[in-house]
């Protein structure tokens, strides 16, 4: 028993040794500085227990504070140990032993590029880069070792992202959620019939977009942002567009797992 106790131990020092070699890797890489609304998004998190001493911008975090690492566009990733384009280029992740998110700031724009039907605008961009960043630092909070399904943890880091999300910008990200919602049914299934709102066939087709991956896909992540914008806002337009498409749309196991206890902590 005392071997597999240090077996343990030894296991858990290897995987805190290659995080920190991770992190110490990225932060080499060059950085940009963050937008005023990213660093807004990131401020709330310090009202957060266990980021009470702050958030670090760039830098390496103190005692009780965090960190977000925007990777500068055009970084050479190609010099960089592999592990760390592995797992930052053309991305947003965290590492929690760190307590320090790394974004690609290159991701925002290149992703909405694919996933959207119209072009991005900077607005959209920029409300992007907040919903990533966020969502990151949701899981740096509450991603303790609860054994719950990943897409939950998923899902609640974005409910973590849309709590702390200021009320004059739910209707920027309905926008937003509508593009990219449009967007992967165009490039999934074609053309769609000409419509406003979410584009969709709106002829009782079911449209699945589930997964067993541990991300739920972009799209079922949008509209359920949108179902609880709808549930706090009770806005009239955002219900006429979202219900009928909501009908024609398989549900993640997940979907609705935390939405009560998400729409009960939502800023009015």
């Amino acid at each position: 028993m005392a071997s597999l106790r240090l077996l343990v131990v030894a296991i858990l020092l290897l995987g805190c040794t290659s995080d920190h070699r991770l992190a110490a890797a990225a932060k080499r890489l060059p950085m940009m500085p963050a937008s005023a609304a990213v660093v807004a998004t990131v401020q709330r998190a310090v009202a957060t227990p266990p980021f009470h001493a702050g958030i670090r911008i760039n830098a390496s975090p103190g005692k009780g504070q965090a960190a977000l690492w925007l990777i500068a566009p055009r970084a050479p990733w190609s010099d960089a140990p592999r592990g760390v384009a592995a797992a930052f280029w053309e991305n947003c992740a965290n590492i929690r032993s760190e307590a320090v998110v790394i974004c690609d700031a290159a991701f925002f724009q290149n992703y909405l590029r694919e996933h959207t039907l119209y072009p991005a605008s900077k607005a959209e961009i920029d409300l992007f880069s907040q919903w990533c960043v966020g969502h990151e630092f949701g899981h740096l909070v509450l991603d303790a070792d609860d054994d719950v399904p990943a897409q939950y943890r998923e899902y609640r880091a974005d409910c973590w992202f849309l709590r702390n999300l200021a009320p004059e910008e739910w209707t920027p990200l309905v926008s937003l959620s509508t593009n990219i919602a449009s967007g992967t049914i165009r490039h999934a299934f074609g053309p769609q019939p000409l419509g406003a709102g979410i584009i969709y066939d709106y002829n009782g087709r079911t449209y699945d977009f589930t997964s067993d991956a541990d991300h739920p896909e972009i799209l079922m992540r949008a509209v359920r942002l949108l179902v609880l914008i709808e549930h706090r806002r009770h806005d009239p337009a955002v219900s006429a567009m979202l219900r009928p498409f909501a009908r024609q749309l398989r549900q993640d196991p997940s979907w609705g797992a935390n939405q009560d206890l998400c729409i009960g902590g939502l800023r009015r």
